[in-house]
């Protein structure tokens, strides 16, 4: 049995390194990021069927993602976009 360091409540204490985890984003960074990676607000525009300012307009944070976008969103890319992260990002699932 080893002796593990442990907290005053008895808990194991467990380092972490910072590297080992993503950066907290928020909803608009993490649509950004997937507009980037899908084609650009053009392409996205035209696969979800919105206009390329509306995309744009929600990558620059002119305007926010709604609950009933976020939810529209996320069906019509099957999932690929979590529309919990888009309203809270990333922070709200502690990841």
């Amino acid at each position: 049995m080893t002796n593990a360091a442990v907290d005053d409540f008895g808990s194991p204490i467990v380092s972490y390194n910072k590297e080992d985890f993503e950066p907290v984003k928020t909803g608009r960074e993490y649509f950004r990021e997937w507009v980037r990676q899908n084609g650009g607000a053009d392409e996205v525009a035209k696969r979800l069927g919105y206009t390329p300012g509306a995309v744009r307009h929600w990558c620059n944070g002119r305007r926010e993602i709604s609950p009933e976008r976020a939810v529209d969103l996320e069906l019509k890319t099957n999932g690929e976009l979590d529309r919990v992260i888009l309203i809270f990002g990333t922070e709200f699932l502690g990841r």
